[in-house]
């Protein structure tokens, strides 16, 4: 009499949807598929497609569930204290998925995308932005944002010390110019603390003065 086989748990899509996002945040986007992420969960393809049509569809709800990390500023705080903090929070979702962030950086709209955009506009409006000076703001920190995060994501530290001494040596043959500062703008040290809010606070000071000119004059006037 042949033993009596256990019947297999059933496994819920959150559950699925966590061990794909940890197998690309470990291994690379590229170890992904419905066979690794199977084998990863100790089950077979047939319980991954169960929930998921194929491997798009699952990275459009990878996307989304990164996105739940999200942390939005609190509504009372100024529109310059709402954007800043909008971006870096991306910024470390971004860092701690790696697997995703191409997929918001150029694929399909999904749900979670819509929904943060929603969230971000409308505290920035409720902060005193126009609507419309409101979304181009925030499509231009999120573009700076994914810019900064895939060259953080690009090459490793070796790779990262070999370019710099490239740009060094090439700068050399021009004396007008100081070759270690040429260096640090060519292959920058994008992971130094402060450099990536540096660019950020210059894109606010910016988009300070253009909502400055955008805006009506405020009256002193109280009354009539």
């Amino acid at each position: 009499m042949s033993p009596t086989k256990k019947p297999r748990r059933r496994l819920s899509r959150e559950e699925i949807l966590n061990a794909a996002l940890l197998l690309a945040d470990g291994s690379g986007l590229e170890s992904l598929t419905m066979r690794s992420l199977a084998m990863a969960i100790g089950s077979d393809p047939t319980a991954v497609y169960r929930h998921f049509r194929d491997k798009q569809e699952l990275l459009l709800a990878m996307v989304d569930l990164a996105l739940t990390e999200l942390r939005y500023p609190s509504s009372a705080e100024g529109w310059r204290s709402i954007a800043r903090g909008l971006a870096i929070s991306l910024r470390e979702v971004l860092r701690s998925h790696p697997g995703v962030t191409m997929q918001v950086a150029g694929g399909p709209p999904t749900r979670g995308i819509v929904e943060a955009t929603i969230q971000a506009l409308t505290l920035l409006q409720d902060a005193g932005m126009p609507s419309e000076i409101a979304a181009r703001a925030h499509r231009s920190v999120v573009s700076y944002v994914i810019g900064w995060v895939l060259i953080e994501q690009g090459p490793g530290i070796e790779k990262q010390q070999s370019n710099f001494a490239t740009a060094q040596y090439l700068a050399q043959g021009h004396p007008e110019a100081d070759p270690l500062v040429v260096a640090a703008a060519v292959a920058a040290d994008r992971s130094r603390p402060g450099e990536f809010e540096f660019g950020l606070d210059l894109f606010l000071e910016g988009l300070a003065l253009r909502l400055s000119d955008s805006l009506p004059p405020v009256s002193d006037t109280v009354g009539d």
